[in-house]
């Protein structure tokens, strides 16, 4: 991995594996050089747009490249996604396929799967895009990675998921600050919402063994 970014980057070990949680909101499994990101929300503002708003539509841009950037420096081989790639089909217009579409491109011999969310459940995923539809979940003998809180958990998986877009409050000299975080429990790994134009939700009080991961800027930060 790139060594700017492993300087930025914060290293964990689960089940005897190395995850890299990275500044760019996503981590790298580095056993098989794959990338996991969840909550995408690819054409969120231009849902937003259709319903008369004025907001940008440089959104999806910035996380195309924000994408490309984690991509590039960790090498990765393929990019697992865990849940809404897309915020509703009505969002997806012909400009957003197209970038995407170009964004491919740069990224032809990169395997692309996504396990769907609720906000891509019945979604077709345009040809160009490449995509390796996985369904609801994708389990190995370690780990299980889902979207939603699964129903069931056989053996010993970790389950890395989604959906929740974790974020922790740090307060000190009378301010504060609300940042995207990775939040890893005993047997759970909450991923923080890779886009940055969604909410959060804060997470609780700690349980005994959770590790909270809060990404500031360029950095990401044990709090």
């Amino acid at each position: 991995m790139d060594e700017d970014l492993n300087r930025r980057a914060q290293e964990i070990e689960i089940r005897g594996e190395v995850f890299d949680l990275l500044p760019e909101r996503c981590a790298f499994r580095r056993s098989d050089r794959t990338l996991l990101a969840a909550d995408l929300h690819w054409g969120k503002a231009e849902t937003f747009q259709s319903f008369g708003l004025a907001l940008p539509s440089t959104v999806i841009d910035d996380d195309l490249a924000r994408l490309s950037k984690a991509l590039k420096t960790t090498k990765a081989e393929r990019l697992l996604i865990l849940g809404d790639l897309i915020h509703t089909p009505r969002g997806v217009t012909l400009q957003v396929q197209e970038r995407v579409e170009s964004w491919r491109l740069l990224h032809e011999e990169l395997s692309l799967q996504v396990i769907r969310g609720n906000h891509d459940r019945q979604f077709l995923w345009p040809d160009k895009w490449k995509v390796q539809d996985i369904g609801t979940e994708l389990r190995d003998e370690k780990f299980l990675f889902t979207h939603d809180e699964p129903e069931l958990v056989t053996g010993d998986r970790f389950v890395w998921m989604g959906h929740i877009h974790p974020v922790v409050n740090l307060k000190g000299g009378g301010d504060s600050l609300r940042l995207p975080c990775f939040a890893i429990q005993a047997n759970v790994g909450l991923l923080p919402a890779f886009s940055a134009f969604t909410g959060g939700a804060s997470i609780g009080p700690r349980t005994i063994g959770q590790r909270v991961f809060a990404i500031a800027d360029a950095n990401v930060i044990e709090v």
